[in-house]
């Protein structure tokens, strides 16, 4: 009860400034005084990475009297939101970090329309501010803030905050988006904006955008694109034309007929040559025996031998066949035109030391 008391006097003392003084001018007969009302707050900022607490409250505090100095009344007090952690439950909002549906939540709790959030974070000697200005009513962020600052943020980096969190409508820059190829269709977000050649793109939200630019026949072009806060940046496209993928030589039937003729004729040579061999020991059984066919017998021997080594060059060159069909496949085509990956598993062919010679490998 002495919690609720003291949070329902805290807020009366912000909002209406003139019953905490003792005897004031009295309004004029007939119309009634109406005393501002804060409809913004701005929650505590968030350490994010390399940030100290006491950095992050050092840089609320320096935003905080700029908005304080901007929005007047409208912000509510700082003492006014602690005191909202006063009542039991609402400790959890020191979690909200930059949720809207939270930060929401922790409007509504304190009757304001609007709620400033954000996170500080550090590299180096540079302090990076992320801001969320919240619509309380429909849970959502109205406008959001990136900015790089000193340690000591100056007066164009604190203007530019106060802006996009008290007047985002202002918070606009420009964006010039320069093609080699016309007819190529531009988005924005995932909106369509136009064609190739374009007129620079005036009124955008200051801040980071997806650019997308893409052509029939040529490979997409994407970025983020970051338009700075009155200024303006241009992003220069270049559309590389998109080559239809080629099968690889594995893909194909010549190097597989001439593998495969090649791989049995020397199948068939080793069978040849196999039965040489037999022959060759009934004509020493022959010889011992005296049976009188040696000559039939080496004739037959000669035969086969000589049908093995005609299979053995046969086959030799099918292989060799199908070895150079892979390399004029892989010597004719780079990754790019081959619609491979450069670090895909696939086969090279490199000249070896001296010149006159090639190796080759698989790499992957």
């Amino acid at each position: 009860m002495r919690t609720s008391l003291l949070l329902y006097c805290l807020l009366l003392l912000a909002a209406v400034p003139g019953l905490a003084r003792a005897g004031g001018d009295a309004a004029p007969a007939g119309v009634a005084e109406q005393p501002p009302r804060a409809s913004l707050m701005m929650w505590h900022l968030s350490p994010g990475g390399g940030a100290s607490p006491e950095l992050a409250t050092r840089m609320e505090r320096v935003l905080r009297r700029a908005l304080e100095e901007a929005a007047g009344e409208r912000l509510l007090k700082a003492m006014v939101m602690d005191s909202l952690l006063l009542v039991e439950g609402n400790e959890k909002y020191l979690r909200c970090g930059m949720g809207p549906a939270c930060l929401a939540g922790l409007g509504q709790a304190a009757g304001l329309q609007q709620v400033i959030a954000g996170e500080v974070a550090k590299h180096g000697g540079t302090v990076l501010f992320h801001l969320v200005l919240v619509d309380v009513a429909q849970a959502r962020v109205m406008s959001r803030c990136r900015v790089e600052s000193a340690l000591q943020p100056s007066p164009g980096v604190i203007a530019e905050m106060v802006t996009a969190m008290l007047h985002p409508r202002d918070y606009r820059g420009r964006l010039v988006v320069l093609a080699g190829e016309d007819g190529a269709e531009v988005l924005l977000d995932d909106r369509p904006v136009g064609h190739t050649p374009l007129d620079p793109l005036e009124d955008l939200v200051a801040g980071e955008h997806r650019l997308l630019v893409r052509k029939p026949g040529f490979i997409d072009f994407s970025r983020r694109v970051r338009v700075p806060y009155k200024s303006s940046v241009t992003v220069e496209v270049e559309l590389v034309r998109r080559v239809a993928p080629r099968r690889p030589f594995w893909a194909d039937w010549p190097f597989w007929t001439a593998a495969g003729v090649g791989a049995a004729l020397l199948g068939v040579g080793g069978g040849l040559y196999y039965d040489a061999g037999i022959l060759d020991d009934n004509l020493q059984v022959c010889i011992r025996d005296g049976c009188g066919k040696e000559d039939e017998y080496r004739d037959r021997v000669d035969a086969r031998k000589t049908q093995a080594y005609v299979m053995f060059g046969l086959g030799g060159a099918g292989l060799a066949a199908a070895g150079i069909i892979a390399l004029i496949d892989v010597a004719s085509a780079g990754p790019e035109a081959a619609g491979r990956d450069d670090n895909a598993p696939r086969l090279e062919f490199t000249p070896l030391p001296g010149g006159g010679m090639l190796g080759f490998g698989w790499r992957y």
